[in-house]
């Protein structure tokens, strides 16, 4: 079913885990006009909730749903959780403005913030662990693999992508080249292989 809003164009886009909600953020609105996040009901469209996101963010770059209760969301206001019962949206840390990845266990985000890359929880947004990946100047978190524990990372560094352990910062290997402004990456289920691209 289609999911239609009066806002801007949509910037970013999250299913549920078990694909009974959409969400959509916004951006392109004038300074002082609060973006939105929508949240639908994914099997009849209708619409569950509307909140702000904040007055003076140009856009909302990465959306997440942690559970079924929270959503997770980040722009140029940083990191905030907005709990989908009430609308209430709780900031975190306003330096985390960038696109940020969400663990396959939803227990993790990692957010790059200039050279480094940050681990957070999602319950809180609280630190596990921060590390400056090889060689980097503008760290950008690719994608957790789907092991049990969501144990390592992916990280573009401006040319390479590389993987770490999420626990220490420990770089494992190279993954490849992989240069460009706006670095994607995924892992496939089994873990044992790796697609990036830009």
């Amino acid at each position: 079913s289609p999911f239609t809003d009066s806002y801007r164009s949509a910037t970013a886009v999250a299913f549920s885990a078990d694909g009974t909600m959409a969400a959509a953020g916004f951006g392109g609105n004038p300074i002082g006009e609060a973006n939105k996040i929508s949240i639908w009901n994914a099997i009849t469209g209708a619409r569950i909730k509307t909140v702000d996101y904040g007055a003076n963010v140009t856009s909302v770059k990465s959306i997440a749903f942690a559970d079924n209760q929270r959503i997770i969301a980040s722009g140029s206001d940083g990191l905030k959780i907005i709990r989908i019962s009430d609308g209430v949206v709780v900031s975190g840390p306003e330096n985390n403005t960038g696109p940020f990845v969400i663990s396959p266990n939803r227990q993790m985000i990692s957010v790059g913030s200039g050279s480094s890359v940050i681990i957070r929880r999602t319950t809180d947004l609280s630190p596990i662990n921060s590390f400056i990946p090889i060689n980097s100047s503008d760290a950008t978190p690719l994608a957790f693999t789907s092991d049990l524990m969501n144990s390592r990372i992916a990280v573009a560094n401006g040319t390479q992508a590389f993987l770490y352990e999420v626990s220490s910062g420990a770089g494992v290997r190279s993954l490849g080249l992989i240069a460009g402004v706006e670095p994607r990456g995924a892992f496939t289920p089994n873990g044992q292989y790796f697609l990036g691209g830009t």
